[in-house]
């Protein structure tokens, strides 16, 4: 239940001309179960910690937090291939039931990642970012053990959803403490280097089983490499101590006293005067949050899941929610990063490359990603700007992944008649696997998840944030269930224009429509040649 305590101290009571809205006394909101919820509370600030410190601490954070979602999200893609696991599920027939099932194991972390999401966007907005990410590292202290340990399917169903739960809200409640802490004009680079190095997890996720691989055969190989996680969660436990709370949300909460203390650490203010000193900067910088915050509240901004989504406003939330979620889809399932995850041993293969050197390969490719991420976050994203950067990334990873597609054709046509032919291309696959993960990491890696932090009001930005992870799952979840039926439906085929090498005008002209059953080179079954 919430109490309200007294007004808090605070300058800047007063009506703004401009934007025609009394700024509102602020009220200190409070709830009587807040203290047994487990984390820093909002009015413990460690002290003595620089602005320099202060940013190297969330970074080290944020970067803790998404290795771990990296790690986790291509973590059953990899362990799905090792043959202990798959007899301790009882899925080791082989046969395409049991590949579904599988399947279903790994998806089903994204149904928790949803969930995990969806219910961070609500709690960090009642007990603060801090809390919300203690609760859930907690959480995980407990899930993690529990999988690692799994001796059956339903166990390691319900697990994997429990583990996705973890993952979800600690990215959701992330998003939104980097996006509300950094200087605005850092923010793209420090969000943008917390989300490089989740290929870094990504690709660990795929070198740890293929280095246990080769020296064990016993379950080690997969139990091992799940109970990892538990190292960088007491990492985050550890460091979120010594990190300030979200200004934001304490102005939000009413209390400004905290505020001041948080803001001098965090140095996201601007001094734009010479004459200014740093404490007319900090409370001008508060003045301009409680401002923004009294804005939204006097014109009813949408503030629940439903109405940042279908209510319309006059800050346009459900444009920016909608904006959110098909970003994070279109950069999963559609530009393609969901899918080398899913199926980045898949696509080696089709290249004619063995299943070892096919996850070798993977990982590997994540490492190119999460370095050209980096590169990307360091030059680009308080650079290029956001749109330029969408649009790049999606024409260049478009035109890749023809060649790709191309090119692993060739393979199959070319590996029985050709194998010097069919090795060339092969090769080419992986070239052009590399340049799609350079390009990836340059562009849509962070930019799909920095744009959604950076767009929604204070009301409704933790929520928003929720809604990129959701997209973001909701792509990825895709991908692992529908993926797998799309491309092995889709073939390779000529459209409009067939191919007439060393056909008579005669069988070329029954390629569009037959004439004459008499006629020889009747029109192919399939519509056209392959290319």
């Amino acid at each position: 239940m919430a109490s309200k305590q007294k007004p808090a101290d605070k300058a800047g009571s007063v009506s703004s001309v401009d934007a025609g809205v009394v700024v509102a006394q602020r009220v200190v909101t409070t709830y009587t179960w807040e203290k047994w919820v487990p984390g820093p509370s909002a009015s413990y600030c460690f002290k003595g910690l620089s602005p320099v410190g202060a940013r190297a601490g969330f970074a080290g954070c944020g970067c803790i937090i998404f290795i771990l979602s990296g790690y986790n999200a291509s973590l059953f893609g990899s362990v799905s291939s090792v043959d202990s696991y798959r007899e301790i599920v009882g899925l080791s027939s082989g046969s395409s039931h049991d590949s579904v099932i599988l399947g279903i194991i790994s998806a089903s972390y994204w149904l928790g990642v949803i969930v995990g999401a969806l219910f961070c966007g609500w709690i960090s907005d009642l007990v603060g970012r801090r809390k919300t990410i203690v609760c859930f590292c907690i959480l995980g202290l407990v899930v993690v053990p529990l999988l690692t340990a799994l001796e059956n399917f339903a166990w390691a169903l319900v697990l994997r959803i429990l583990n996705g739960t973890v993952t979800g809200a600690l990215d959701s409640a992330t998003l939104t403490w980097s996006a509300e802490t950094a200087h605005h004009k850092r923010r793209g680079r420090a969000i943008a280097m917390e989300l490089a190095v989740s290929a870094y997890g990504a690709g660990f996720a795929y070198f740890s089983v293929y280095g246990l691989t080769s020296e064990y055969s016993s379950t080690v190989v997969w139990r091992l490499p799940i109970a990892i996680q538990l190292i960088l969660i007491f990492i985050t436990l550890a460091l979120i101590w010594f990190l300030p709370e979200s200004p934001r949300w304490l102005i939000k909460m009413g209390r400004i006293s905290e505020v001041h203390e948080v803001l001098k650490t965090l140095s996201s203010f601007d001094q734009d005067d010479e004459g200014q000193s740093e404490t007319e900067a900090i409370q001008s910088a508060v003045e301009s949050i409680e401002l923004a915050l009294d804005v939204e509240r006097q014109f009813e901004a949408s503030s629940n899941y439903f109405t940042i989504l279908f209510r319309p406003d006059r800050f346009s939330t459900p444009r920016r929610s909608w904006t959110a979620l098909l970003i994070q889809f279109s950069a999963q399932f559609l530009v393609g990063g969901g899918l080398i995850a899913a199926y980045g041993i898949s696509v080696f293969e089709t290249g004619g490359w063995p299943a070892r050197t096919a996850t070798l390969l993977t990982g590997v490719t994540f490492v190119v990603v999460a370095t050209s991420g980096i590169i990307g976050a360091i030059f680009f994203a308080d650079r290029l700007g956001r749109r330029n950067t969408f649009a790049c990334g999606a024409l260049i990873g478009g035109i890749l992944t023809i060649l790709i597609g191309v090119c692993a054709l060739y393979v199959s046509h070319y590996s029985e008649t050709d194998n010097a032919l069919s090795k060339r291309y092969s090769i080419g696959v992986v070239a052009l696997q590399f340049i799609w993960g350079v390009n990836f990491g340059l562009t849509w890696l962070w930019c799909a998840f920095l744009y959604p932090a950076e767009i929604f009001p204070t009301e409704s930005r933790s929520m928003g944030s929720a809604l990129s992870v959701i997209g973001f799952a909701l792509g990825a979840f895709t991908c692992n269930e529908v993926g797998s039926y799309i491309y092995n439906a889709i073939t390779y085929k000529a459209f409009f224009i067939f191919e007439t090498k060393n056909k008579t005008l005669e069988e070329v002209n029954n390629l569009y429509g037959k004439v004459d059953e008499n006629i020889a080179g009747e029109r192919p079954q399939d519509g056209g040649n392959t290319l």
